[in-house]
Formats: structure tokens, sequence, C-alpha cells
């Protein structure tokens, strides 16, 4: 038998191979899937950082945004490490405002006429200028009137303040719209300002800090990020003028720098023993209006009622110069004034007690009478015309027609003649018995007072003046005080005798009613 080796272990063989093989294979596998795993990690990475990278410069990119759109970015940002996003506020007024979301907010949000109100607002164009209006809810949806007006920062946000006009449009109303406008984006926000009505002790409102800062602002290290950030463009608030220039000084000299300016609509105030604002005392105050104002062509009275001093000027012209201590006296003038614009400056100073000013004017509507002389005769009818030189005129005391032909009435909800009237008309004659009754529904019909003023011409003479009231009465005959019967009576008759020059004079009668009958009774005659 012929030697054979052994055939080899094919299986033994089959399997060291196989099982190398097999485990060469596993190993390269599980190789190439912690390289793809790895490659996977690094593509979402690169894709997270290419679209934050985009976000971003797309941000960057778009108009108007960097001031309130990136810094909004930026405090939704997840962190984790550092507390700044929270503190953005602080330097940025209005990080979390979008383009055309503006907002509008005041301190304080409800109080009297007087008081001094603090205006902010964001959302605005960054450095334009923001007008501060107020609306009536009489007005609806008029643009209201200007009284304040500030440049937005930066961040579009800006502050001012003003003073709560004391207008007689704000008498009984619930509330006013404060509606700031941006004068080139025309972005508007509004919010309401709650008026309140004084009660007997509130004289003036509650003192309110005025809205100055320092000429630098330092910065909070723990709320401000950013220091050289400055939340406000001025501290001092820009006044918009539209009628009377009020300013308010703390002295009786109307001198030095005034504590106070603002736009009066009229200069029409009865303070009693309060102050025109805060920081103005409530005695030892002064101040003066100034304005131009469009007249026409004619003859005009004008009256000034002062508690104490007052002087008024038109164009530089004294007419008024009471420089003393008084008690609501009434002053009045006229003048002659060319058509066109004329320049009005009303000064005042108030001592101690009551404080109250106002001032006001009216177009003499009535015709002067004509320069031309009567003649003495009426002349006949003749086919000749007359020669000029043979019946010459001569001019004679024949009275011309008066100036004023009826009185002018002018009545009060009071019985001391203060405020402005509630009804104001042309009496024939100063002859009424109310009786129970009043004036006028707008007049109540117990403690109400009235004024009626004329002109007259008189031909030289003693004259004769009679009134007969219930109750209170004053006389004046071209300003002198003929009758002063300022009291409580039922139905009795005054009289003043006094002689007078030929001409034009000036009556004015002042009256009050208290309680139950009211009537009033004027005459005059001449008695040679």
């Amino acid at each position: 038998m012929a030697y054979r080796s052994p055939k080899p272990n094919r299986p033994s063989q089959l399997q060291r191979d196989d099982w190398g093989r097999v485990t060469y294979y596993r190993a390269a596998q599980e190789s190439r899937g912690r390289t793809g795993y790895a490659v996977a990690a690094l593509l979402l990475v690169a894709v997270a950082v290419l679209c934050l990278a985009g976000f971003l410069l797309v941000r960057v990119l778009l108009p108007n945004s960097p001031p309130v759109v990136l810094p909004s970015f930026i405090t939704r940002a997840p962190s984790t490490s550092s507390p700044e996003p929270e503190a953005l506020p602080s330097a940025s007024p209005s990080p979390n405002v979008s383009p055309g979301e503006a907002q509008v907010t005041m301190n304080p949000s409800q109080g009297f006429v007087n008081t001094l109100i603090t205006v902010g607002g964001q959302g605005w164009w960054p450095n334009e200028p923001v007008f501060v209006f107020l609306r009536s809810p009489e007005e609806g949806e008029g643009r209201g009137f200007a009284y304040a007006a500030a440049v937005a920062d930066e961040w579009g946000s800006f502050r001012t303040a003003l003073t709560f006009p004391n207008e007689i449009r704000w008498v009984g109303q619930p509330w006013a719209e404060v509606i700031a406008r941006g004068n080139r984006s025309e972005i508007e926000a509004s919010a309401r300002f709650v008026l309140v009505p004084p009660t007997p002790t509130d004289t003036v409102p509650p003192p309110t800090p005025r809205p100055t800062q320092p000429p630098t602002v330092t910065p909070s290290v723990t709320d401000t990020p950013w220091p050289t950030a400055t939340p406000w463009p001025s501290p001092t608030p820009v006044v918009v003028i539209t009628d009377w220039r009020g300013e308010y000084y703390t002295n009786m000299a109307v001198s030095g720098e005034p504590a106070l300016v603002r736009n009066d609509v009229a200069v029409d105030f009865n303070w009693g023993a309060g102050s025109p604002a805060p920081g103005i005392p409530v005695d030892g105050f002064s101040a003066r209006w100034t304005r131009p104002f469009h007249f026409e062509e004619g003859p005009y009275r004008f009256f000034v009622r002062a508690d104490d001093g007052v002087r008024f000027w038109i164009d530089g012209q004294i007419h008024v110069d009471e420089w003393h201590d008084s008690s609501g006296e009434t002053h009045t003038f006229e003048v002659y004034l060319s058509g066109g614009t004329h320049s009005l400056q009303l000064d005042y100073y108030e001592n101690v007690g009551g404080a109250m000013i106002q001032v006001g004017g009216q177009k003499i509507q009535t015709p002067t009478p004509s320069p031309t002389p009567l003649p003495t005769s009426t002349p006949t009818a003749t086919a000749t015309p007359a020669v000029p030189t043979a019946t010459p005129v001569i001019p004679t005391d024949t009275p011309p027609p008066p100036v004023l032909e009826a009185w002018w009435a002018e009545y009060y909800d009071n019985p001391a003649l203060q405020g402005r009237p509630v009804l104001a008309r042309r009496d024939a004659q100063v002859d009424f018995d109310w009786g129970d009754g009043s004036p006028d529904g707008a007049v109540p019909v117990d403690g109400f007072s009235a004024q009626w003023s004329r002109e007259l011409w008189m031909s030289a003479g003693v004259y004769r003046f009679y009134l007969q009231v219930d109750d209170g009465v004053r006389l004046w005959l071209d300003g002198m005080l003929l009758l002063d019967e300022w009291h409580g009576y039922t139905g009795d008759t005054y009289m003043a005798e006094i002689e007078v020059p030929g001409g034009i004079h000036r009556i004015r009668i002042e009256y009050y009613e208290d309680v139950v009958l009211a009537h009033i009774h004027f005459w005059l005659e001449q008695v040679y």
C-alpha cells in the first residue's frame, strides 16, 4: 500500500480562514461606522454655523433694524454663563419694541390742570422730532394741539414734559388724549391722562419733580453695560408756543430767568390761594405774557382785571400801568389800531392773598361819529346852486350818536364777577325784575353777578344817576366810583349827583344777587 499523507483538515482551516476573515470584516465595518458618525456630526455643526451666520447677516442688513431688532435677537439668544442680555434694557429704553409698535408713558397718569406731566416714548425713528399733542373727547379724531416736543435718541426713544393747560375747553372733561407723533415717520401712539376734579382743599396739584437731568449722566455699573449711552436726548423740554408765551418767575419783579415757560391759550386765570404751577410760590410771584396778534383796522376796547399789579403794552406803548397791590380791579382803555399784526405784552405780579389775572378785548362795531359838522338849517329848494362862500357851515352843539348804542352785559355764575362770564350779550336797558328767577338758563337763580358797560354822549351839565337794586351794586363814570353799595339789601334806591363836561362818557355798573328776589333798575336825569 502506498503511503498517502493525510488530507488537510479543511474544515478546521476553513474555519480558521473563515474566522480570520470574518473577524477582519467585522472590525472594518465598525471603523467605517464610527467615521460616518463623525462626518455627519461635523456636517450638522457646519450647517448650524452657516445658518446662524446667514441669519445674523440678514438681520444686520435689514434697514432701520440695528437699534431695535438686533438687540432683541441678542436678548433671545440662549446664554448660561452671562446675565448681560438682561441688562440691555437699561442701556436701550426700547430693546424689545419693533418698528411700528410705538408706546407712550406718562407720569403721573392723572391729575388736575397745571399738573406737570413727564411724557416718554419708544419706537420712533432715530433722531427724528416727536411732537406731543393734547386732544379732548369733544375733538373726536382731530389732530389736537401741540404742547411739547423732543428729539428721539439713537434707539428711537424720547422724553419731555408739559404742564397741563388751564383752559376753558378742559372744564368738565373726564380725560385728555396725550398723543406723540413723529414729524418724519408719522408714527403715532397715545395714552389717556385722567382729569381729576379738584376738591375745595386742593388748591394746586401735588408737586411733581421736573424732568431735569445733570448735563452728564453717569451710568450705573450694575445696570448699564454701555457707559456711553445717554437715555434721553436733552434735559430741557422743548416748548411749542402757539398762543401766549407765558413766563413765570419766583419773584415779584419779573426779573432773572423764568422758572417756567409754557404755552397759554388765554390769559384768564383765577388761582385763588393757589399757584400757577408746581415750583411757583403761592405768593410773591410774577408772570409775563407776550404774543403777536393780527387785528383788523378800527377802534378796540380792552380790559385788564388783576389781583395784584398789572401793566399792558401794545407795540411797546403802555396803556395800563397799575403796578400796585389791588383786589380784583378792572382797568379799561380804547385804542385805534391799524390793520395788521401788533405785539402785545402783559406783566403781572402777585403779592399775598388771592391771585387772578384776565385780559380781553373787542372791536367796537358801531361806527364812530362822522367828523363832518351838521348843518344849522335845512336848505330850501332852489334852481340856482348855492355859492359855498355865501352859506358857510357853522358847527353846533347837536350831539352825535352814541358810540355804543346798547349796554354790553356779562353774567357770571358766582356773586364776585370771577372767572369767565357764562353769558355775554347786549341789553337795550338795565331795567330788569327777575323775581325768584334768573337772567338766563346758564345763570343760577341765586348767587350770580353781572356787569354792564356802555358809552353815552352827554351835554355839559349836572346829572343825577339812580339805581334801585336787590342786592349789591357799584356805579362808575369814566373810571370814577360814584356808588359803592356792595352789600345785601332789598329794593333800596341809591342816587349820585355829579357835574360832567360835554362829550362821550363811559358808564359801568356792577351788580350781584344773593338770595330770593333779584332786580335792578338804572336811570339818569340832567338837573341843569
